[in-house]
């Protein structure tokens, strides 16, 4: 999930267990229920292979991610979730779970205090969110406890060049930029090339 090691990917399958089947020799499916028809555990923790993070038993419905380490998503359960299939007339009525991650922020204060909405705020109306919360600290061999305010969760990424669109980015030095600058190319559909050229020509 736009992780340093991850990837949030939108998949369109008629049969997505059988489109999976063709890439089991690139996955590991070894947190997949028993129950499903994808499970193996040959594969567990062996290194370069590719894990499901919902487990096969959700499907991800809605999904934001704001940097690297500090995403958010909703999933509901599929006909594989535990601890028994469920029936297809209950998975209308399933509520969606929500999976939030934000490192540097007390996993109990990420828990209670944040919630999908307020991931979403930050990303589309560039609102900055701060956590407030305690820990344990040590200073000359005393224990003291002190309280610790945080931006948990902002639109704001240092660590990539962030195109005039604000969603879409390149690294840092790319040739992209030198190219075209911080017009953003892929949030167009363009039929030839010179509709491209003449955009840029515009925006300057």
């Amino acid at each position: 999930m736009s992780d340093t090691d991850s990837v949030a990917a939108l998949v369109q399958s008629k049969d997505l267990v059988t489109d999976f089947k063709a890439l089991s020799h690139k996955m590991d499916f070894s947190n997949y229920p028993p129950n499903h028809p994808l499970f193996d555990d040959s594969k567990k923790r062996a290194l370069y292979h590719w894990k499901d993070e919902t487990g096969g038993s959700h499907d991800i419905v809605e999904h934001v991610t704001l940097r690297a380490k500090c995403y958010s998503y909703k999933s509901k359960p599929n006909l594989f979730a535990p601890p028994r299939r469920v029936l297809r007339s209950a998975l209308a009525k399933a509520k969606c779970k929500e999976t939030k991650l934000c490192k540097g922020i007390l996993r109990s204060c990420v828990k209670n205090d944040l919630t999908f909405d307020m991931y979403k705020e930050a990303l589309f109306e560039s609102r900055t969110f701060k956590s407030r919360f305690y820990n344990i600290g040590m200073r000359n061999n005393e224990l003291f406890t002190r309280q610790i305010v945080k931006s948990s969760l902002s639109a704001l990424c240092t660590k990539r060049y962030w195109l005039e669109c604000g969603y879409h980015s390149v690294p840092f030095n790319s040739a992209e930029i030198n190219k075209y600058g911080d017009k953003c190319w892929r949030c167009r559909s363009f039929e030839a090339p010179d509709e491209l050229t003449e955009y840029i020509s515009r925006a300057e």
